[in-house]
């Protein structure tokens, strides 16, 4: 009887053996997907993180590009209205002396006795 409740002992203690050791290749195998997908995870966020820094440096190059390119359209126009207010100045002068040059022929004429010779 004994012997036969050894028997008993060993054989539970046998599957019991053989659950740990399939219970201990699982945790294995679940360590090394979880450490899979840590590198995974790490990869991913390596490529969105060059991603996002490309993103940055396009965006910021272009603009600057922009910046660069409506600063020169804004020079032009500064510098177009800059002749079109001098050419007003000129047109302005000009207005001014004909507005002299009517005023002095249009003054009535005095007239004055002529002297004797």
């Amino acid at each position: 009887m004994n012997d036969a409740r050894v028997d008993h002992i060993e054989e539970a203690l046998t599957q019991l053996n053989g659950k740990a050791d399939g219970l201990s290749k699982q945790m294995v195998t679940h360590q090394d997907l979880k450490a899979g997908f840590a590198k995974a995870f790490e990869q991913t966020q390596g490529g969105f993180h060059d991603q996002r820094a490309y993103t940055e440096f396009v965006v910021e190059r272009s603009t600057r590009m922009l910046r660069e390119e409506m600063n020169a359209r804004f020079d032009q126009v500064d510098a177009r209205f800059s002749r079109i207010d001098r050419r007003f100045d000129g047109m302005e002068e000009r207005f001014d002396r004909l507005e002299r040059l009517i005023k002095v022929r249009s003054k009535p004429q005095s007239k004055q006795p002529r002297r004797p010779r």
